[in-house]
C-alpha cells in the first residue's frame, strides 16, 4: 500500500461528511511488501460515520481477519496540524475471551505508516472463580464471587515492519494490591517473521482480599482441570517463530494462587514447544514440565512432568474436597513421568512416585474413551513401604468414607512392592493384583510373603465396594511358627482379646502354633439395606492340631445371633488343653486328645455353648452359656470332669504333687459361674480317688498360679504331699538308720496353686505321726508354705485342736506348732510304752533347719501333761511282801545273783495305779525333758526323770521304787529298787 498518495477529487474532502455508512460481505487484501505476505479482511460488517472524510471517523462492526471473527470499534481525530491522526480501536476476537484496547496517533514518515500510544488487555467476563457466600457463610452451589481478572497493560509502537512493545504491565489479583510483573516484546513481521515476549513480576505483595492460604477453596479436581484445560486453549498461538519467556510472581486463576510461574516456550505447528514451565501450586507444591503442548484439534501435552509436594494435605484440600488422614499424616509427596495427556488418554510411562517414605516406579494410564467406559491400568513397583505410604496409596483411589475418587472407572492396580512395614508389622513382599468393575473388586492376586515368618495369599471377588461390600475372599496362611506373628500383632493391635488370648497360649507352649497351614474362607451378604451377615471358614493344621472352624455372625447388630463351630484333635492332647488356657508342660503324658466346641445365641441374650474335651481316658464337658462382661467374657452353666487317672494331666497341667504316680481316679461335676477372671463352683461333688468330695470352690489366678478359695468336704486328706510341696521331694523319707530324713529342702517352695480353704475330712492325716479322725481344719498354701489352722479332731480318744506352719525361706525350713489334747488315752497316744490313763497335753514347738533331721535337732519350746487314772505296768507296788518272804526262804546263803533271780520278776509282776499327776516339760535339741516325777500309792513311792529324744525316736527313765516297809522297817534303811528304762516304743 502506498500510504504517500493523496487522492484527488473535484470536491475537498473536508467538505463531504458521512452518516450511517453500511458496508455488508466487503474484503480487502492487504499487501505487505516488505514481507511479501498477503492478509485478507473478509465479511466485513460495518457501519461508519464520519463528520468529514478527514476525521474524525466511528466505524464499529465485525469482520474475519485471516479467517478469525472478531467485532471492532474504530474511533478517530482529524489529522493534525503535523498529520498525525489519533485512532483508538478495541477489537474482541471471538476466539479468545479478551478484549484488546488501543489509543495512539497514526502518523506516516518516509512513506510507512506508524501507529504508537498504548494498549490495553482485558477478560471479557468481569465474573469469574468462587462460589459466594451465601447466609451464614454458607457457600452458594454455582454461585461466583467477583474476583477481578488478569490485567495486561502498556505502550507500543506498531509500523510496516514490527511491533514494538516498549514496556508492559501484567498485573493479576486485587486491584488495589495486585501481583504485578513488567516486560517487554515486539513482533518482527519482516521476511523473516518472529516475536519475542519477555516478562519479569515485580516484588509480591499478598494483600486481604486474597484470604486464605494458598487461596484453597476445595473445588474438586475435575473443576482445576477444567479451568486449567479452558485456560490453556484460550491462549494465542503466533502463527510465526518466536519465544516467550514469562517469570511471574503470581497468577490468579480462578481461586487459586499460582506463585513463582516461570515460562519458556515457542510456538510450534499445532501448538507450543515448551522449553520449560514451573510454577508453585498450593500446599508449597512445585510443578515443572517440558514437552510439546498441542491446542489444535485437541488439547494436549506429551513430554516430562514433575511434581514435587511439600504439604500433601494442602495440595490434596486444593485438589479435593476432603483430606484422608493418611494424606495429612505424609512429609511430601511426588512424581515424575513422561506424560502424554489428551482429553481421551492421560499415560504416565517411566514413572516415579513418592508417598512419604514410599517410593513407586512403573505406569499408569487412565483412557477416557467417548463410546467405552473409563478405564485406569496402575501397575507399580515399589521398595521399602511404611503404613503411611500404603495408606496414601489407598487414599488415592478410595477415601476415608468409602467413596470411590474416580466414579464409575474401571480400576486396574498390579503392585508389587517389599519390605511393607504397617503398624510396625514387616513382610518382606507384597504382591496384589486387583480389578475394580462398576463396584465389584475383583481380588486376582495377593500375596504377602516374610511377614514375621509367615505368607498369606488370597483371591476374592468383592461387590458394591467400598461402600456396602459383600462376596467372598479365599485366603491361606503358611507359617513355620506364627507366635512371632501374633506378638507383633498384639503390640500392635493391644485391645484385640482374641489376639491375645492367642498370644498367651502360645507364650506358654513353644510350638503350638508350629507349621501352620491355613486355610480360609470369608463371606459376607446383605441383609437388608444396613445390615450385613458375615461368615468364616478356616480348616488346616498348626502345632500339630488338625482343626475345622465355622463362625457366622452379622455387622452392625450386636442384639443378633451368631453361630459357631470349632472341631480340633490332636496325638498329643497337650496342645489343645494349653489352647484352652491351661497351663500345659510337654512331658508327653497325655497321649490323643480332641475338642469340640458349638455357640449360638446373642451377646446380650447369652449365647448357648457347649464344650469338650476328651483324651485317654479322660473328658471334660461345659454345657450353658457365654455373655459379654466388663472385663472380656462370662460363662454360666455345668461343667463334669471324669478320668480313670487324673494325674498324667495334673502333672501336664503343672498340678504335679509328690507321691503321684500310682493313680486318681475322678469323676466330679458343678455348677459353673465364670466372669472377670473368677471361676465360682458351686455344688461340687464326686469322687476322687475312691473317697467321696463335696464343698464350693472359687477359682482364679494369683500371682500366676491358680488359687483355690472355700471349702471342701472329703474322706481323707493327708498333709505329707503338702509338706513336699513345701520342702521338696524326698526331704520326708529317712534312709538307711536315720530316724528322720538327711535330704536338704529345696531353695524355694514350689508351689503348683494356692489355697485358702474350710475342710472337713473323715481322716486328717500327718503321715506316721498321728491320724485325726472327723477332722476341721483351714488350710492356707502359697508360695513361702503351708499353714493348718483351727484344727479340730479325734485323736486317741481324746479331742485335739491347735495350729501348724511350715514355711520354706531360702532352703530354710521353719516349723511352729501350738497344740492342744484333751482326754486322750495314754495307751492309744503312745501304744507300747506300759502307761494306761487319760492325759491332757498342751505345747509350743518352733523349730529350724536344712533337712527335717535338723529341723528335729533344734525343736524347742515347753508344755504341760495332766494326767488322770495313771496306771504304770510292770511295776508292783505290792513287791515288798513277796521279796522278803523269798529272802527267809533262801536263808543265809542269799546274795546279789539270787537276789536279783527272784526279786526282778516280783518288782515287774504288777500295775502301779499312780492316780493323777500334772507333768511340766521342756522341749529343746529334740528332746523333750520334765523334772523328776513322784508317784505315790498306799504300797510304793515312784520317782522318775523322763526324757523323750525325738531325734532318735527313743524313750528314756531313771528311777526308783520305794517300798512301805511296814512291820519289816528298819531305821535308817528304806526299801528301794532303782530301775533305768530306754529304748523306742514297743
Amino acid at each position: 500500500m502506498d500510504w504517500a498518495v493523496r487522492p484527488s477529487a473535484p470536491i475537498s474532502a473536508a467538505r463531504i461528511s458521512l452518516e450511517k455508512l453500511t458496508i455488508s460481505e466487503g474484503e480487502i487484501t492487504v499487501v505487505h511488501r516488505v514481507s511479501g505476505r498477503e492478509h485478507h479482511l473478509t465479511n466485513i460488517s460495518l457501519e461508519a460515520s464520519a463528520r468529514s472524510l478527514l476525521g474524525p471517523w466511528r466505524i464499529d462492526g465485525s469482520l474475519d481477519a485471516d479467517g478469525r471473527q472478531a467485532e471492532v470499534n474504530i474511533s478517530t481525530s482529524a489529522p493534525g496540524d503535523d498529520g498525525a491522526m489519533r485512532v483508538k480501536i478495541r477489537t474482541s476476537p471471538a476466539l479468545y475471551p479478551v478484549a484488546v484496547e488501543t489509543d495512539g496517533d497514526i502518523t506516516i514518515k518516509e512513506g510507512a505508516p506508524t501507529y504508537a500510544g498504548a494498549f490495553k488487555v482485558f477478560a471479557k467476563d468481569e465474573t469469574s472463580g468462587e462460589t459466594a457466600a451465601g447466609e451464614g457463610g454458607a457457600a452458594l452451589k454455582g454461585d461466583r464471587v467477583s474476583i477481578p481478572p488478569n490485567r495486561l497493560s502498556g505502550k507500543f509502537t506498531f509500523d510496516d515492519r514490527k511491533l514494538l512493545v516498549e514496556e508492559f504491565r501484567f498485573e493479576s489479583g486485587p486491584l488495589g494490591d495486585p501481583y504485578v510483573a513488567d516486560g517487554t516484546a515486539f513482533v518482527d513481521i519482516g521476511p523473516d517473521p518472529r516475536f519475542s515476549i519477555v516478562a519479569d513480576g515485580a516484588q509480591v505483595r499478598l494483600g486481604d482480599a486474597i484470604a486464605g492460604q494458598d487461596g484453597v477453596a476445595g473445588q474438586s479436581l475435575d473443576r482445576r482441570l477444567s479451568d486449567l484445560r479452558n485456560m490453556l486453549e484460550d491462549l494465542p498461538r503466533p502463527g510465526i517463530p518466536g519465544a516467550v519467556e514469562v517469570k511471574l510472581p503470581a497468577i490468579v486463576a480462578g481461586d487459586t494462587m499460582i506463585r513463582e510461574v516461570s515460562v519458556s516456550a515457542e510456538p510450534k505447528d499445532g501448538g507450543w514447544a515448551i522449553k520449560s514451565l514451573a510454577a508453585v501450586l498450593p500446599g508449597r507444591s512445585t510443578v515443572e514440565a517440558n514437552g510439546f503442548l498441542s491446542t489444535d484439534k485437541e488439547l494436549g501435552f506429551k513430554g516430562q512432568l514433575l511434581l514435587a509436594v511439600a504439604q500433601p494435605s494442602g495440595f490434596m484440600a486444593w485438589i479435593s474436597k476432603d483430606v484422608d488422614e493418611a494424606i495429612r499424616r505424609l512429609p511430601a509427596a511426588g512424581f515424575s513421568a513422561d506424560v502424554d495427556l489428551t482429553p481421551e488418554r492421560q499415560h504416565f510411562a517411566n514413572l516415579e512416585m513418592q508417598l512419604g517414605k514410599a517410593n513407586f516406579r512403573g505406569e499408569v494410564d487412565s483412557r477416557l474413551p467417548a463410546d467405552a467406559r473409563p478405564t485406569i491400568a496402575v501397575r507399580l513397583q515399589g521398595g521399602v513401604v511404611d503404613f503411611d505410604g500404603l495408606s496414601a496409596f489407598t487414599s488415592l483411589f478410595v477415601s476415608e468414607e468409602g467413596t470411590r475418587r474416580f466414579g464409575d472407572a474401571d480400576l486396574d492396580i498390579d503392585l508389587k512392592a517389599g519390605p511393607v512395614a504397617v503398624a510396625g508389622i514387616s513382610a518382606d513382599t507384597l504382591d496384589t493384583a486387583l480389578r475394580l468393575r462398576r463396584g465389584t473388586l475383583e481380588i486376582d492376586r495377593l500375596s504377602i510373603g516374610g511377614l514375621v515368618g509367615s505368607t498369606i495369599s488370597a483371591t476374592g471377588s468383592v461387590k458394591d465396594f467400598p461402600a456396602h461390600p459383600t462376596g467372598t475372599l479365599d485366603a491361606s496362611l503358611v507359617g513355620v511358627d506364627l507366635q512371632p506373628l501374633l506378638d507383633v500383632l498384639v503390640e500392635r493391635l493391644p485391645d484385640q482379646p482374641v489376639l491375645k488370648w492367642l498370644r498367651d497360649r502360645g507364650a506358654s507352649f513353644p510350638g503350638l502354633f508350629a507349621d501352620s497351614e491355613i486355610n480360609l474362607v470369608l463371606s459376607a451378604s446383605a441383609d437388608g439395606d444396613t445390615q450385613t451377615n458375615y461368615a468364616v471358614n478356616a480348616k488346616g493344621a498348626s502345632g500339630g492340631s488338625e482343626f475345622d472352624a465355622t463362625y457366622a455372625g452379622q455387622k452392625g447388630d450386636g442384639e443378633k445371633d451368631i453361630t459357631l463351630s470349632f472341631k480340633a484333635k490332636n496325638s498329643d492332647a497337650t496342645s489343645l488343653l494349653a489352647l484352652t488356657g491351661i497351663t500345659a508342660l510337654p512331658i508327653g503324658l497325655t497321649g490323643a486328645g480332641e475338642t469340640e466346641i458349638s455357640a449360638e445365641g446373642s451377646w446380650p441374650g447369652g449365647v448357648d455353648t457347649r464344650f469338650s474335651f476328651s483324651g485317654d481316658g479322660t473328658e471334660a464337658r461345659f454345657d450353658g452359656t457365654l455373655s459379654s462382661a466388663e472385663k472380656g467374657l462370662a460363662a454360666k452353666g455345668s461343667v463334669s470332669l471324669t478320668s480313670i487317672d487324673i494325674e498324667p494331666w495334673m502333672m501336664t497341667a503343672g498340678l504335679g504333687l509328690p507321691g503321684m504316680g500310682t493313680g486318681t481316679s475322678v469323676d466330679l461335676k458343678a455348677d459353673a459361674d465364670y466372669a472377670s477372671g473368677l471361676l465360682v463352683l458351686s455344688g461340687l461333688q464326686g469322687v476322687v480317688a475312691d473317697g467321696a468330695v463335696a464343698g464350693d470352690i472359687n477359682l482364679e489366678v494369683k500371682e500366676g498360679v491358680p488359687h483355690l478359695a472355700g471349702q471342701l468336704s472329703l474322706d481323707e486328706l493327708d498333709l505329707q504331699p503338702l509338706a513336699r510341696i513345701t520342702l521338696g521331694e524326698g526331704t520326708l523319707e529317712s534312709s538307711g538308720n536315720s530316724e528322720w530324713a538327711s535330704t536338704p529342702f529345696r531353695q524355694a517352695s514350689v508351689t503348683p496353686f494356692g489355697a485358702d480353704l474350710d475342710l472337713t475330712a473323715a481322716s486328717l492325716s500327718a503321715g506316721p505321726i498321728a491320724t485325726l479322725a472327723d477332722a476341721h481344719a483351714t488350710l492356707r498354701l502359697d508360695s513361702e508354705g503351708m499353714r493348718i489352722s483351727d484344727v479340730t479332731g479325734g485323736l486317741a480318744e481324746g479331742t485335739v485342736g491347735g495350729l501348724l506352719e511350715l514355711k520354706n525361706t531360702a532352703g530354710t525350713g521353719l516349723f511352729t506348732a501350738q497344740l492342744k489334747l484333751t482326754n486322750a488315752n495314754i495307751d492309744r497316744l503312745v501304744p507300747g510304752i506300759g502307761l494306761e490313763g487319760r492325759a491332757d497335753l498342751s505345747t509350743t514347738l518352733s523349730a529350724s533347719g536344712k533337712t527335717l533331721e535338723g529341723i528335729v535337732a533344734a525343736l524347742s519350746g515347753s508344755g504341760t501333761a495332766s494326767v488322770r487314772d495313771l496306771v504304770v505296768k510292770g511295776v508292783n507296788p505290792s513287791a515288798f511282801a513277796p521279796i522278803i518272804a523269798e529272802a527267809d526262804r533262801v536263808g543265809q546263803d542269799i546274795d546279789a545273783a539270787k537276789t536279783a533271780a527272784f526279786a526282778s520278776p516280783l518288782v515287774k509282776g504288777g500295775e502301779f495305779a499312780a492316780g493323777d499327776a500334772d507333768i511340766a516339760y521342756t522341749v529343746a535339741a529334740g528332746v523333750v525333758r520334765a523334772p523328776p516325777v513322784t508317784l505315790k500309792n498306799e504300797a510304793a513311792t515312784l520317782t522318775a526323770d523322763i526324757r523323750v529324744d525325738l531325734n532318735s525316736g527313743t524313750l528314756g527313765a531313771d528311777g526308783s521304787v520305794t517300798y512301805v516297809a511296814g512291820d519289816e522297817a528298819l531305821v535308817g534303811s528304806e526299801p528301794t529298787v532303782s530301775f533305768a528304762v530306754s529304748g523306742a516304743p514297743g
